[in-house]
């Protein structure tokens, strides 16, 4: 069983090489139903999944760990030549830069099989966020919503509250509360729906995409308000931990990100935005957006 998976403009076709692959793909069609297509395009990316079928016990953290860089072998398998080496629980990511293909091992299934399907998926999210930036677009630890006029994008850490923020934008508008997709187009940059995403059900008749207005740093506080946040200071956070798939990246690729990002902390307004949880934030849109261009009833924002 073959499967294509569609993320905004970049597609993957899974290959599944035997039987355990095979359910491992009809799982992640029931998690990913909606970026599921029926219809094979050309893929850009091949990912090549299969099961190793013999004693090796998993061996890696439940945090993706680099491997190697490099050609190397491990565990007996040859894994990566000119390319990328991801350890994950039960899996074992082999990216090829430049050459549009991966390959994913499973193994050693002694924790029951949701363990390989847990495997393949952070896995899958590892080489979709390595694919995006070889194409310098980006999949970021943030919460992003929009809608045909504008986009706003909040950065986060795991739990300074984007899925909280996600409960106050009309589920058409939701791209994603843990990894939307950045990218630019004719100078302007633009948030993608993405199939990675904690608490909220994609719908297949939202929007896509919506060009970035306004950006904003998530904080618990125990008052809610907003303060504009310094280009510099702005563009250092990003880069120190929210996009995804960094540490992975050759040093050329994190170049190309620096570029990117820079770019981005010039041409979109930052924001610092504190709250206390559940705190409703349409408060700060009413308050305060006379100042800052924040309200949503201003379509100029």
């Amino acid at each position: 069983m073959n499967g294509e998976i569609c993320c905004h403009h970049l597609q993957a076709r899974l290959e599944a090489c035997d039987d355990v692959a095979e359910m491992v793909v009809r799982r992640l069609k029931v998690l990913l139903p909606v970026f599921f297509v029926e219809d094979e395009r050309n893929a850009s990316l091949v990912l090549e999944i299969s099961f190793l079928k013999n004693d090796l016990k998993p061996a890696f953290p439940i945090e993706p760990v680099l491997i190697s860089h490099s050609h190397m072998s491990w565990g007996g398998m040859k894994t990566v030549s000119n390319g990328t080496a991801i350890g994950f629980l039960n899996g074992l990511l082999s990216f090829y830069w430049g050459e549009g293909k991966a390959k994913l091992v499973l193994f050693a299934d002694r924790e029951g099989n949701n363990f390989l399907t847990g495997s393949a998926h952070r896995l899958l999210f590892v080489s979709f966020a390595l694919w995006a930036a070889e194409h310098n677009e980006y999949l970021v630890h943030g919460a992003a919503f929009g809608n045909k006029k504008r986009g706003f994008l909040f950065w986060g850490s795991s739990g300074a509250g984007k899925s909280t923020i996600s409960a106050f934008f009309p589920p058409d508008e939701f791209f994603s509360d843990e990894a939307p997709l950045l990218y630019r187009k004719n100078g302007s940059f633009y948030c993608a729906r993405t199939p990675f995403n904690q608490t909220v059900t994609i719908d297949s008749s939202s929007l896509a995409s919506s060009r970035i207005k306004r950006c904003f740093f998530l904080h618990k506080h125990d008052k809610l308000f907003i303060t504009q946040r310094d280009r510099r200071t702005a563009l250092a956070e990003i880069m120190k931990g929210h996009i995804h798939g960094f540490p992975f990246m050759p040093r050329e690729v994190k170049k190309k990100a620096f570029d990117f990002f820079l770019d981005f902390s010039y041409a979109v307004p930052a924001f610092d935005l504190y709250f206390p949880p559940p705190g409703d934030i349409s408060i700060v849109w009413k308050k305060e957006g006379a100042n800052n261009g924040l309200s949503k009833k201003n379509s100029n924002s």
